[in-house]
């Protein structure tokens, strides 16, 4: 596995135990964002709620929240509907904000990705101390 994916292992694994603890006070089970499906974290992604998968956007955490496979790969995200969430959630200037930051040019090297993967590799480890 190389650096970008083992970043985003340790990305995902993140979004989906915050998310667990923030919508089921457990860290093995959560709430999918766009349907309210409850399933153990293993069977969820880590959508992004804005489409392409740009460095800029890549580790943007408000964008990113544990998502059901149905509706993350089968159903692309359900992208309209978790639109609506986030503004109703954040506002509509920090989407604004957010899909500007599709557009930007971002280069990671292996070492960037490395670091990333040892911030939410420690993230991951903070948030299941914190829970115990």
């Amino acid at each position: 596995m190389g650096k970008k994916e083992t970043a985003l292992k340790h990305f995902s694994k993140y979004i989906r135990i915050r998310d667990a603890i923030k919508t089921t006070g457990t860290i093995t089970h959560a709430r999918c964002i766009t349907c309210g499906k409850l399933l153990p974290i293993v069977e969820m992604d880590a959508g992004h709620a804005i489409p392409g998968r740009k460095n800029a956007i890549l580790f943007l955490e408000e964008i990113c929240h544990a998502q059901c496979n149905t509706c993350n790969r089968h159903l692309k995200g359900r992208l309209k509907d978790f639109k609506h969430i986030l503004i109703n959630l954040h506002g509509q200037d920090k989407w604004d904000d957010w899909e500007a930051l599709k557009r930007a040019r971002v280069k990671y090297i292996d070492s960037d990705y490395e670091q990333i993967g040892i911030k939410y590799r420690e993230k991951v480890k903070e948030l299941v101390r914190g829970f115990i």
